[in-house]
């Protein structure tokens, strides 16, 4: 009786499932026309409001017409892709970005192709970024890059990495930017009509946005003009073309560009008014500049109430920072810090105190930017400037502080880059605020003579010195320990030394095309190296160790590298003045000498002198020598009672200077004086032990000893006679390969390097050390020393050519061999200042490992080293400076090492006891004397 009535419902079950599927079907196709013809109004050659508006309409309509499931996924992921990409171009930025993480979340659901979602994630990130979160814009770049590198040939893979670019040129990393222009650059070249599209010109004017930015002019210059005649964002073009001229100090010739152009967008048009007025201000005229920046401001704000909108512009903070420029050159200080306090609050997202005692204090990926830089230095300028005027403490400390939040960010930026040379950009930008802030330091101590100013001026200069060598140490040793795979950190050596052999591959290349086509592998793995470095910082506890904040620790130099006998001396060298810290155990003192004509002419002429030997002619140098002592050394000499030990921390051009010779009345060299340890910062000051000459963890290298096939170098007859004596590894002559020393030198804890080095002042990174010209790699460049190279190497003796010489950066100190290789890992370097003589450099080094096996420091055995040749009248022909002073001991400390061994154990005890027994005595002789009274 049941089965009829369950058939039957069955039926009707089926028919109502048919129905519904019929719907479904139906309401599918009426959405697939309905998608049909919004692709038709969306791909319009030239879209209007109304056509846009028609598509976005009907693109939503879709996704109302059907529910999510496997036969409509296709449809409303594209519906919700194309529906945002309307919402963007209108500037509705979150919708927007809610109609892209639909489209993800739908793709992802019912596992669509990840090519279908390359797009979401691309404008999806795009969003973010004009939201201003920039991690989240780059946590969805990476998914759509994941994409990319799996499905290399997908379409708009160039707005990717012009993307990627944009978020570099916003962070300042201007330098990495144009390697990501460039990559964009070249995939819209490898599309029909590539040269001519909107994206060529898009892409190469922010080259040259980033060849401004780093300030070159010329070459930016050359790019805009070049996109002139396109005819694509003449405007934009147009403004640039100012910016450029105003930023070559040339207001006329921006007058010339900015007057051509015509109506203006409402999106331009702050940008357009602020380079006006920049221009304006070169030419002086100050009251014009005013009123352009103040009508400008008010366009903004009511296009800001108009669309009920309240949002941060850094066009606008340049607008209040424009002002405040005005206002400071009229000396109307306290108005320039109200208006650049506006600035720092449209320029940092997090930041919004109108009070100018408030400034930035924390910094994260969010915004970095150099104008908020420039603001923060000019405001802390005009406090300076009220506080010397007016002698108002408050204003004094609001200027220390301002300087403070100013040079923490330029650090944060710092560490934020990838590059050395994106680094050094960030020095050089940086120094003058830096040397503004100690010279405040040191008057607020002068007025105050409160001691936390000069302890803040010292810190402040050692922070400041050879930051970019520290904090590329400071990130390599992060890596330990902190999760990193070593996968992870093999691939990043890969990169280093696959760059390195495409530099070297560069120098040997012949032809033009040659050049372009090694250029691009540079720079493809360039961007790759920048990928890899940004995923490291997700690993928490390496980015905390690398953006932890650096401090020199007084109390830990005191504690840990100083003692009654060691002393340190820091040198900071402004336009006018020289700064001498003194550091001892007890005491923190500064002195003073005017950095004027004459000291310069005694320290260059003394320099040049060292630096050339004149056979036949006396030394010429010993009136600068004492001239420089009494200036840098005798105000000193109080307090240096009892002190055997320099630490001596050089600055400026006072880095290319051998202390050694400097002489006081008595005529006494300072290295007869002090054994003296050179060392860029205190920073990377520690108290070691001494290196030990144990045999086979010496190696040493002689690719000369001999006269023939030297390949364009000297023979160094000398150099097999300085090895000699040393146990452990020889390599001389033919044997000398670099692939052998880098073979070996991965398990040496000494090395002596006797050979030929070349400093290249133009690029430090191609200054090499020579190996035996028999084989044909025969360069260890800088650029391939990399961290780790030299791992268990505590010493090595470059005993070589200029091997400490090159190019000079102001705030970072001269960028040699020596320096690349103290990045490579060792801690303790003796390298040559100037072109070394060859048997006076052998003499010396022999001395040398004598003086070091007895027990003394390295220090200690380089002086006593020299005071040898000084005193053997066998070699009195090289008495002269120039011949032993080149020789410098850059490092740490050392002290002997007491291993706890089974032997000294024994040998403590039986001291003990003896001791203890004679106290026992001495107790039982003093009783017995005591009974006897």
């Amino acid at each position: 009786m049941k089965r009829p009535y369950v058939i039957c419902l069955l039926w009707v079950g089926c028919w109502y499932v048919g129905t519904l599927f019929a719907q479904t079907e139906a309401k599918l196709r009426v959405a697939e026309r309905v998608y049909a013809y919004a692709l038709s109004q969306f791909s319009q050659p030239v879209p209007d409001e109304r056509s846009d508006s028609t598509a976005l309409a009907n693109f939503l309509k879709v996704t109302s017409l059907v529910k999510p499931e496997p036969a409509s996924a296709r449809l409303l992921t594209s519906s919700y892709l194309y529906a945002g990409i309307i919402n963007q171009d209108d500037n509705r930025q979150s919708e927007a970005l809610r109609l892209y993480q639909r489209s993800i979340q739908i793709g992802n659901r019912f596992r669509l192709p990840d090519t279908l979602l390359f797009k979401p994630y691309l404008y999806a990130g795009t969003a973010h970024y004009y939201l201003h979160a920039f991690d989240s814009s780059t946590y969805y770049y990476e998914k759509a890059e994941q994409i990319y590198l799996r499905n290399p040939h997908l379409p708009e893979a160039q707005r990717l990495y012009n993307s990627f670019g944009v978020l570099y040129y916003e962070a300042g990393n201007y330098q990495q930017s144009i390697n990501y222009f460039q990559k964009a650059l070249q995939l819209n070249e490898q599309q029909k009509g590539g040269r001519k599209n909107d994206f060529f010109v898009r892409y190469t004017s922010n080259i040259a946005s980033a060849l401004l930015h780093l300030e070159q002019y010329e070459s930016a210059a050359n790019l805009y003009k070049k996109l002139l005649p396109l005819h694509n964002n003449r405007a934009e073009l147009l403004i640039n073309l100012g910016i450029t001229y105003v930023g070559k100090k040339d207001p006329k010739q921006a007058l010339y560009y900015l007057k051509q152009i015509g109506p203006i967008e409402d999106r331009y048009q702050i940008l357009y008014e602020n380079t006006l007025a920049r221009a304006y201000i070169q030419l002086q005229e100050y009251d014009r500049a005013t009123q352009i920046l103040t009508q400008a401001m008010q366009k903004y704000e009511r296009q800001l109430s108009q669309n009920q909108a309240s949002t941060k512009n850094k066009n606008l903070g340049l607008s209040y920072k424009l002002l405040g420029d005005v206002a400071a050159e009229q000396a109307q200080y306290r108005q320039a810090v109200t208006l650049y306090q506006q600035a720092i609050i449209q320029l940092d997202y997090d930041f919004n105190d109108p009070n100018p005692q408030a400034n930035p204090t924390h910094f994260n990926g969010d915004f970095t930017s150099f104008l908020l830089f420039e603001s923060l230095a000019a405001k802390a300028a005009s406090l300076e400037k009220i506080a010397r005027l007016s002698g108002d403490v408050r204003a004094m400390e609001m200027a220390v502080s301002t300087y403070r939040s100013a040079l923490n960010l330029a650090n944060y930026i710092e560490k934020s880059f990838d590059t050395e040379q994106s680094r050094l950009f960030v020095v050089n930008k940086g120094y003058p605020v830096l040397q503004r802030a100690v010279t405040l330091l040191v008057y607020a101590y002068d007025r105050t003579n409160n001691p936390k100013y000069l302890e803040k001026a010292f810190r402040r200069c050692e922070q400041g010195k050879a930051a970019v060598l520290y904090i590329g140490q400071k990130e390599n040793e992060s890596k330990a320990n902190t999760g990193i795979p070593d996968s992870l950190l093999q691939q990043e050596r890969n990169l280093r030394f696959a760059i390195s052999h495409l530099f070297m591959r560069l120098d040997r290349s012949s032809t033009q095309s040659e050049v372009a086509q090694i250029r691009g592998q540079i720079r493809d793995k360039e961007v790759e190296l920048s990928r890899l470095a940004d995923r490291l910082h997700d690993y928490p506890d390496y980015y905390q160790k690398k953006f932890g904040t650096d401090s020199v620790n007084v109390q830990m130099l005191r504690q840990k590298v100083l003692n009654p006998r060691r002393a340190i001396v820091s040198y900071f060298q402004t336009d006018q003045m020289t700064y001498t810290f003194l550091l001892t155990d007890d005491q923190l003192r500064l002195f003073r000498t005017p950095n004027d004509s004459v000291f310069r002419h005694h320290l260059r002429g003394l320099i040049g002198t060292l630096k050339q030997v004149i056979p036949g002619e006396q030394y010429p140098g010993v009136t600068s020598a004492r001239y420089l002592y009494d200036r840098l050394i005798k105000p000193l000499e109080k307090d240096l009672k009892g002190v055997q030990s320099l630490i001596v921390i050089p600055h400026g051009d006072l880095t290319q200077l051998s202390f050694d010779v400097l002489e006081n009345a008595q005529q006494q060299y300072l290295v007869e004086r002090f054994d003296i340890t050179y060392q860029y910062s205190t920073a990377f000051l520690r108290v070691e032990a001494i290196p030990q000459l144990e045999d086979g963890l010496v190696l040493s290298v002689a690719p000369f000893n001999h006269s023939t096939n030297l390949g364009g170098f000297e023979p160094l007859p000398a150099s097999g006679q300085e090895v000699s004596s040393l146990e452990g590894i020889k390599l001389l002559n033919t044997e000398a390969t670099k692939s052998r020393f880098l073979e070996l030198a991965k398990e040496a804890s000494v090395i002596h390097l006797a050979t030929h080095a070349v400093a290249n002042d133009g690029q430090p990174s191609r200054s090499f050390i020579a190996f035996t010209p028999q084989s044909a790699d025969n360069r260890l460049y800088a650029h391939e020393l990399q961290f780790g190279v030299f791992d268990r190497a505590k010493l090595i003796f470059l005993s070589a050519c200029e091997t400490a010489s090159g190019q000079l950066i102001d705030g970072e100190g001269v960028m040699s061999l020596s320096r690349a290789l103290s990045y490579a890992g060792c801690p303790n370097l003796i390298t040559s200042l100037w072109k070394a003589e060859d048997r006076a450099t052998a003499y010396i080094s022999m001395k040398f490992y004598c003086h070091l096996r007895e027990g003394n420091s390295v220090a200690r055995s380089l002086q006593l080293a020299k005071l040898d040749l000084l005193r053997d009248g066998r070699y009195a022909q090289f008495h002269s400076p120039q011949y032993w002073s080149h020789l410098v001991f850059i490092g740490s400390p050392s002290e002997p090492e007491a291993p706890f061994n089974a032997r000294t154990i024994g040998l403590l005890a039986v001291a003990l006891l003896l001791m203890g027994g004679g106290a026992w005595r001495l107790m039982k002789q003093k009783k017995v004397t005591a009974i006897a009274q």
